[in-house]
């Protein structure tokens, strides 16, 4: 391209610029109703950059710097040690017991004799002839009349008779004088009675009679079956 076209264009360009600024100028101009304000060209504008500013701020006037807090020291109390004061402990002595070992294999063993029951001794009786004095003791004495009496009487002189004593059987009290008077016995009744030589047998007799007789007398034997 030759030089006097490069200035042609060259002008044409600048005709160009200054129409549109001068088109810019007018409406800026006409922006709003009563608007007296000048809007300068955006050639006339100061660039305003879109990144973050980098000037430090100024602190108003006034206002005194704020300080960070100073946290206020805290004081230590010591703390005073109390002392425990040890109380010393009593042991009871503990008292052996003695434990008695079993005895050893092969040792003897001791036996203890085991207790015999005691030896009972039945007095001897006698069988009194008619007339005879002895020291009768009676078993039991009851009246005929009844059922009760005259089976208690028969269970007495079996037991009597299983003791070894044959007695005198059963027979009326009025067989055996003296004893109603002494003892308090109905005459009409009927006795259980084993009759002995003195009257120390006869208290051996009741020592060891493992029943309740019902008295014991000296008498005169009658009319014995």
């Amino acid at each position: 391209m030759t030089r006097s076209a490069l200035v042609s264009r060259s002008a044409v360009v600048s005709s160009l610029v200054s129409s549109l600024v001068s088109a810019a100028v007018l409406l800026a101009g006409c922006g709003g109703a009563g608007s007296g304000e000048v809007v300068p060209a955006a050639a006339d504008r100061p660039a305003v950059s879109a990144g973050p500013s980098t000037e430090q701020l100024e602190e108003p006037a006034g206002q005194p710097p704020v300080e960070d807090p100073v946290e206020d020291p805290v004081e230590e109390v010591p703390v005073e040690e109390v002392p425990v004061e040890e109380v010393p402990v009593e042991e009871d002595p503990l008292e052996e017991v003695p434990v008695e070992e079993p005895p050893a294999e092969g040792s003897p063993v001791e036996e203890v004799p085991a207790e015999e029951p005691p030896t009972v001794v039945w007095p001897d009786e006698v069988l009194p002839a008619p007339g005879s004095r002895v020291w009768a003791v009676y078993l039991a004495v009851g009246s005929p009349d009844s059922d009760w009496d005259r089976h208690m009487l028969g269970e007495t002189e079996s037991y009597a008779r299983f003791l070894g004593y044959a007695g005198s059987g059963v027979g009326p009290v009025s067989c055996d004088q003296g004893a109603a008077e002494q003892l308090g016995f109905d005459a009409a009744d009927h006795r259980v009675a084993v009759y002995f030589d003195s009257a120390a047998r006869a208290q051996e007799f009741v020592a060891v009679y493992d029943r309740q007789d019902v008295g014991s007398a000296q008498v005169t034997t009658y009319c014995l079956d």
